[in-house]
């Protein structure tokens, strides 16, 4: 897995901020900063590039429903349910490949809506981003479930669908979806949350305790006749814990923020 490469020893990062684009951003979208009369004018004219870029950003991305439907079939005799499609604008601020929906997406259609979602929702807001401006799908479009039992209310015990990771074959299953995203959405960076995420794009070598909050530049996994192979273009990942994370370990809270702050110095 020799094929990625880490931040060390890289070119500068196309994504990276640098003096010449934050001077471009003061100036306006004609590189002039405004002064005297031509302030209001140079105002107006900044308000309209930015109202332009952000319908330009709105142009929401579908997969065909043809390969939906593909997806749907292969994975019609295992133990998952509801399909949910990814959502979000062509040209995204980044996408972001979460694990499979659960019980609250399959029934909304909205992934990453849950309790999950909100946690999600919160890392947006710390990046001065909102849900419409980002791109989210998943490894898995269908919610994995296992049968166990609870007792209700009366006492009584009874049998429920729980979520639980997806399996290799599903991720395989669904793998052609994500590949189509991958290819049609304009995301200058990708970010995975959690394992799930990370394997599949990267490999099962990979492990987002060891390589969260960094970017990640190189080939990414595609579905090919029953495998993965390697794309020929090159992306920029970047690893961090699943917003679930935070529900089983309080400690992840902080670490989350530091993957944060690393991550709005590439946007």
């Amino acid at each position: 897995m020799g094929r990625i490469q880490g931040d060390e020893g890289r070119a500068e990062d196309p994504f990276r901020p640098t003096k010449g684009r934050t001077e471009l951003a003061e100036a306006g979208p004609t590189g002039k900063r405004p002064h005297g009369n031509d302030s209001a004018r140079s105002s107006l004219i900044y308000f309209i590039f930015r109202v332009a870029n952000f319908k330009k950003r709105r142009e929401i991305m579908h997969i065909p429903e043809k390969l939906a439907d593909e997806g749907k079939e292969i994975l019609a005799s295992f133990p998952v349910e509801g399909f949910v499609y990814g959502k979000g604008p062509e040209n995204a601020a980044f996408m972001l490949v979460g694990e499979a929906p659960g019980e609250t997406e399959i029934h909304n259609g909205v992934p990453f809506s849950g309790r999950a979602g909100k946690e999600l929702m919160k890392f947006l807001e710390k990046l001065n981003l909102s849900r419409e401006e980002v791109y989210i799908t998943s490894a898995v479009r269908s919610r994995p479930y296992r049968w166990g039992e609870k007792k209700d209310k009366h006492g009584n015990v009874v049998k429920r669908k729980y979520n639980r990771p997806p399996t290799a074959k599903e991720i395989l299953g669904h793998a052609p979806l994500l590949d189509y995203e991958i290819e049609h959405v304009k995301a200058p960076i990708i970010v995975t949350l959690g394992n799930i995420g990370l394997k599949r794009l990267l490999g099962p070598g990979y492990k987002i305790t060891e390589q969260h909050g960094r970017v990640l530049r190189g080939p990414v996994q595609k579905y090919n006749e029953g495998t993965y192979s390697w794309t020929e273009k090159e992306f920029s990942i970047f690893p961090t814990f699943h917003p679930a994370s935070v529900f089983y370990n309080r400690r992840l809270e902080e670490v989350i923020q530091e993957d944060i702050e690393a991550l709005k110095k590439l946007l």
